[in-house]
């Protein structure tokens, strides 16, 4: 809990490799327990292999690198409460 203070968390693990194109995993999420929400995220991704890419963003700095990847409607409802939103993109320009 951050000062007893329920915060919107952005979590992206974002991987690129030669061959395998990028995978971008995404998870927005009210709460007050940012060790759950992290768990919650790396069980959405699956593979242990992925976890270093996992970083933590700002609200600034999350809806200038990624506000193109999330849905109008998504934003809307970020102040629900419970609010969990993920998503998983994948490029591959073979």
């Amino acid at each position: 809990m951050e000062n007893g203070v329920v915060m919107i968390n952005y979590l992206v693990a974002d991987y690129y490799a030669t061959g395998e194109g990028r995978s971008i995993w995404i998870q927005i999420s009210l709460s007050d327990n940012k060790h759950k929400d992290l768990e919650t995220f790396k069980k959405f991704i699956g593979e242990e292999f992925f976890y270093p890419s996992v970083q933590e963003f700002s609200s600034n700095d999350f809806w200038g690198r990624y506000a193109r990847m999330v849905p109008y409607l998504v934003s809307g409802m970020m102040h629900e409460s419970s609010f969990l939103w993920q998503t998983h993109l994948h490029y591959n320009a073979a």
